[in-house]
């Protein structure tokens, strides 16, 4: 099996400030964001490496973890 090389010529530190204790379920977000457009594979943006998403969508996701992480 040959394995496809991916290369990712642009890397970012990041550090994470919003760590919820246990894992949350995200599919309540899926209608609200822009950047899942196909609801029923909604999954598919994130096995990407990398994507960029619109402040909107960031804060809609921000506001959602606050609600878990005290």
């Amino acid at each position: 099996v040959k394995i496809r090389e991916e290369r990712f010529p642009y890397r970012v530190r990041v550090r994470p400030i919003l760590v919820p204790k246990e894992p949350i379920d995200f599919t309540p977000l899926v209608p609200k964001l822009s950047f899942t457009k196909n609801k029923q594979y909604w999954s598919a943006p994130f096995r990407r490496a990398m994507f960029k998403i619109i402040e909107e969508d960031f804060k809609i996701i921000e506001e959602y973890l606050r609600r878990f992480v005290k």
